[in-house]
């Protein structure tokens, strides 16, 4: 029966049931990976929006005066304002502290209207009427209060119509009250005498697509010392996010070029297979176009059923990923929507590369003679000449020029395509050079292996060198599991231990104690570490609110953030360097101001205080610099609290360091200061750490969870293609049996050709990609780590699968019947 050239290329799946299984699953699950990965980007993109809008609300601007000012917003202004554009929608805001009676001491207050602005910026849904307020729920917690209890503030009644959760619920936060703008005006009125103030800033939502760079402009041409802020994502998460799709993109490519080539191999076992079937259609008049076609069209359905599988696998476990995820950690993953178009784009462009990489075994099924297919198959000597070392070397040397240049340059977008063509060039370099010098490699090893590990080894590794083109396709498939490994590994390990050394940093002890109320809390820092220094085996230093001073340099007052600490008690903390006790009334300064302003240990300045009254700066104190340290809070300068001259009616207990032997036992006695001391906050490092953890493998469960899935694919794509590759070679295996080589040795010399697969794939994988995670963190600035332990955990589970592989495997070819074997291809 003659057929057609298709109905040929359907006949393969009904012949390779196993290897058509595999190519089909393996573009299945690299589409559903990458899909998958693209959609979590996307979906990541969105959370960073939602994190803006959080924080923000639906507000772009914020405008008004700093309190050192001494200006408000008043009608006037509120009007020039309202009047630059159409559409834009305001809200006044008024900020200011009251005291609420129980607690005796002042609370962060706001006021505002109830305006769709406002109830976005402050996260509450309920309309304030007057004599009426909202609270958060530390407050609430502290205070014992529910909705429609009543509280006395400023010695007036208001009754509670809403509680809403903490606005920062990762770390201490002050607590609030919001009041309706009509009763803080009153009170400010009362309090203050101020008359005319509407707003201490305006809330403003320009209409969508306006240019809010003009209407910034704008409004500083009405008044150049208004203060305005943009609603605009966290560094921190842009940063994340930035890492996250470098990373992504990455993995994609390294996904992609995996499945390429187990099929590929899986493609150059069948045609080792079917040389005789290619040779004989070549023969009878068969084309090279027409191998050609039938190959591509093969593989074109397997492209084809495998993107289309990998779609609807990437779409099913979105679904239902998403609900198993919430169960299993208790915590909301948010709206993950799937972005059907962004899945389908990525599905095709996943299946042109994969198309592209199938030329190659189309191009290898069409030699142009009979003859050669056999040569090509049986060559039993491979030759790079000098093109390809040149070139490699030429790749390499190119993509270390493009890394320095990516290093040197400014500009986020040419720092990254150079650093990107660098990455790129460096890997095909190497790649290139690989095959080359792992010929030369273990041709320079044989008598060394020969002579520790014997005749068996020594014949193993040199059958590995004739066909060395055919086995390098196994070895770069094992190199990228590694690339991906390290590369994997790293990226998420370096997000972990980011977040634990900003930890580390706010923690300068295990234990540390907060106010909680805002401006005019009543807590003594004296009274305080006394209190606290009664427990056994414990030593404090407190710390004040974050105030300002200037120092005066000629004409100039260069105004900084100042702190008063316990110096003696913090030298005995290790948190900063000895200091004389004539030195208590100096300063400690940062690195970075030291510099700045040209400062040295030992150098008199004089600092000033800003007068409210006079509305300008007064010097009031010539001091010394005792000591520099990198950083301290707030980034400016350390003084001690004997400095009495910058203690002012601004200044408050902040927090306080502890350091202690037993931890458990001071933290219990802590509490019972709560009893006394309401609006302190206890935290301890090891609980955020503990919180930290937690946090990250929420918000990255779905992706180490992708991570672990390509590891598994990858490697199940592996042990199949050196099955496969052994497979092939069942018929040289019983030439060696006729030799007299035993069922144990041919076992023996088929796990040791994979073990040195899979020994020079981990070597060359881990080297390339640390190569590729350090040359990122060239162009990231960030530090990089890698986890070792995941690595050899990789390594081990590789190791370990291919002795519970591939000894049965020995075991059982070497109990064939030779007869059998030995015309096995030859059907």
């Amino acid at each position: 029966m003659i057929k057609s050239i298709n109905g040929l290329a359907i006949g393969f799946f009904k012949t390779n049931k196993f290897i058509s299984f595999v190519s089909i699953f393996s573009v299945l699950i690299s589409v559903s990976l990458i899909i998958t990965m693209a959609v979590f980007s996307a979906n990541a993109k969105q959370s960073i929006e939602n994190e803006v809008k959080k924080m923000f609300g639906n507000m772009d601007l914020m405008v008004g005066y700093n309190l050192d000012q001494n200006k408000v917003v008043d009608k006037r202004l509120l009007t020039q304002i309202t009047s630059l554009q159409n559409d834009l929608q305001i809200s006044s805001v008024l900020l200011t502290h009251l005291r609420i009676d129980r607690l005796s001491s002042l609370v962060y207050t706001i006021g505002i209207d109830n305006d769709s602005l406002a109830k976005s910026r402050y996260h509450f849904s309920s309309d304030i009427a007057a004599n009426e307020l909202i609270l958060n729920a530390g407050l609430a917690q502290a205070l014992k209060v529910q909705v429609s209890e009543s509280i006395q503030i400023e010695n007036r009644p208001f009754v509670v119509k809403e509680v809403i959760p903490d606005l920062d619920a990762s770390g201490a936060t002050s607590d609030f009250i919001v009041l309706s703008r009509f009763d803080v005006k009153e009170i400010m009125k009362a309090n203050s005498h101020i008359e005319n103030q509407e707003a201490t800033y305006l809330l403003i939502k320009a209409k969508d697509n306006a240019d809010l760079p003009l209407l910034i402009d704008h409004i500083r041409d009405i008044d150049t010392e208004l203060r305005i802020d943009v609603a605009q994502e966290n560094e921190f998460l842009v940063s994340n996010l930035s890492s996250l799709r470098v990373f992504i993109t990455v993995a994609m490519i390294l996904i992609l070029i995996v499945t390429s080539l187990i099929i590929i191999s899986n493609y150059e076992v069948v045609l080792y297979k079917s040389r005789n079937q290619f040779a004989i259609m070549r023969s009878i008049g068969a084309t090279t176009h027409q191998l050609f076609r039938m190959v591509l069209f093969q593989c074109s359905i397997i492209n084809f059923v495998g993107g289309v599988l990998g779609y609807l696998l990437a779409f099913l476990s979105h679904r239902f990923l998403q609900v198993g995820i919430e169960k299993i950690y208790s915590f909301p993953t948010g709206a993950m929507n799937f972005n059907h178009m962004t899945a389908t784009i990525v599905m095709l462009i996943c299946m042109i590369v994969i198309e592209a990489f199938m030329l190659i075994p189309a191009y290898n099924s069409s030699k142009v003679l009979p003859i050669r297919i056999m040569q090509e198959n049986e060559k039993t000597d491979f030759s790079y000449g000098k093109k390809i070392p040149k070139l490699g070397k030429f790749m390499l040397v190119g993509g270390a020029i493009f890394l320095v240049f990516a290093v040197l340059i400014n500009g986020t977008g040419p720092r990254l395509l150079c650093g990107l063509i660098g990455i790129v060039l460096l890997m095909i370099g190497i790649m290139r050079l690989f095959p080359h010098y792992l010929t030369l490699t273990l041709t320079s090893m044989l008598p060394i292996i020969k002579r520790l590990f014997g005749k068996i080894p020594y014949i193993a590794t040199k059958n590995v060198l004739p066909q060395v083109k055919r086995n390098t396709f196994i070895i770069l498939i094992i190199s990228f599991l590694m690339i991906i490994t390290v590369f994997g590994s790293a990226f998420l390990k370096t997000i972990e231990q980011t977040n634990e050394q900003y930890l580390k940093k706010e923690y300068s002890t295990e234990i540390v104690v907060k106010n909680r109320v805002g401006q005019g809390s009543g807590i003594d820092s004296s009274d305080l570490r006394k209190e606290i220094s009664k427990i056994p085996n414990v030593v404090v230093s407190t710390l004040s609110n974050t105030s300002q001073l200037a120092i005066v340099q000629g004409d100039k007052f260069i105004d900084l953030n100042y702190t008063l600490v316990d110096l003696r008690q913090m030298e005995k903390q290790g948190l900063v360097p000895p200091v004389n006790d004539a030195d208590m009334k100096s300063i400690i300064v940062t690195e970075e101001v030291s510099k700045h302003y040209g400062l040295a240990i030992g150098d008199q300045i004089v600092l000033a205080l800003y007068s409210f009254t006079e509305r300008k700066w007064i010097p009031v104190d010539k001091v010394s610099v005792a000591a520099i340290m990198e950083k301290i809070p707030g980034n400016g300068i350390f003084m001690d609290w004997s400095n009495n001259t910058f203690v002012d009616e601004y200044i408050r207990f902040d927090k306080a360091y502890i350091q202690t032997t037993d931890t458990k036992q001071t933290l219990v006695q802590l509490e019972e200061l709560l009893s006394r001391y309401p609006e302190l906050q206890i935290s301890t490092l090891e609980k955020s750490l503990e919180e930290s953890q937690q946090l990250f493998y929420q918000r990255w469960s779905i992706f180490i969870a992708l991570v672990i899935v390509i590891l598994l694919s990858v490697m199940f794509g592996v042990f199949n293609t050196l099955m496969n590759n052994i497979n092939s070679k069942r018929k040289e295996f019983a030439i060696l049996r006729t030799l007299l080589v035993t069922k144990k040795g041919i076992m023996q010399f088929i796990l040791t050709q994979i073990m040195l697969y899979i020994l020079i794939g981990c070597v060359s994988g881990v080297t390339i990609g640390l190569l590729l995670s350090y040359s990122l963190n060239l162009l990231e600035a960030t530090q990089v780590f890698i986890d070792w332990r995941f690595v050899g955990i990789i390594m081990i589970v590789l190791f370990s699968m291919a002795i519970i592989v591939f000894v049965p495997t020995g075991m059982r070819i070497g109990k064939m019947n030779i007869s059998s074997e030995l015309v096995l291809d030859n059907k």
